[in-house]
């Protein structure tokens, strides 16, 4: 993981759950796999970093075989960082951009739409491999979860990761939905880069 995420207590902060892993979701709709507002990719991958950070702070006690998955996420989520680091942030605000305008009515459409499409072409070639770098990323950090059957019970197909294979006691049942909501993550931007793919061929 990246060296630049600072540890934090939580429990200190008083910072439950949903609070830990709202900015995941801020301005996308995880169940229709859409876009809903331009925002910065970069800060969505830092959130989901601090989101693994916690989970080996709070629960690598629980597992072996747990603890080691997730530093597995946490390695693979940091390498996906530092795609993003090298290469051109900008290329993804305008796909965001892009995406969300499809939402926002005929006018933003036909009024920034065009400026956006061809903001894209002038970087068409190393879009596609940038963007095909970004998707085998986010496909091989789901494809963990795929994988992973000796520890938890998983359905790709629903993003839904229904039931750890370890017993939980009170208070560690967050392990579970903080488990599930990363995975709904990680297969809604893997969709969203897989359909932009699509659209520059």
């Amino acid at each position: 993981m990246s060296d630049e995420i600072e540890e934090v207590d939580y429990e200190e902060l008083g910072m439950d759950e949903d609070e830990l892993t709202s900015d995941l979701f801020l301005h996308i709709d995880h169940e229709k796999k859409i876009v809903k507002a331009t925002h910065s990719f970069e800060d969505k991958i830092a959130a989901a970093e601090v989101v693994i950070q916690h989970l080996l702070m709070m629960y690598g006690y629980l597992d072996e075989d747990l603890m080691e998955f997730i530093e597995s996420l946490e390695e693979n989520i940091g390498n996906l960082h530092s795609t993003l680091e090298k290469d051109n942030k900008q290329t993804i605000h305008f796909l965001l951009e892009l995406e969300a305008a499809k939402k926002s009515g005929k006018k933003w459409v036909v009024t920034h739409a065009k400026k956006v499409k061809n903001e894209i072409k002038k970087v068409e070639q190393i879009n596609q491999k940038f963007l095909k770098e970004l998707h085998s990323q986010l496909s091989i950090l789901k494809n963990q979860f795929k994988t992973a059957k000796h520890i938890f019970e998983v359905e790709i197909e629903k993003a839904q990761v229904k039931s750890l294979k370890i017993k939980l006691e009170e208070g560690e049942e967050e392990v579970l939905d903080i488990l599930d909501k990363l995975l709904k993550f990680f297969i809604v931007y893997e969709h969203f880069f897989e359909q932009e793919l699509k659209e520059l061929k």
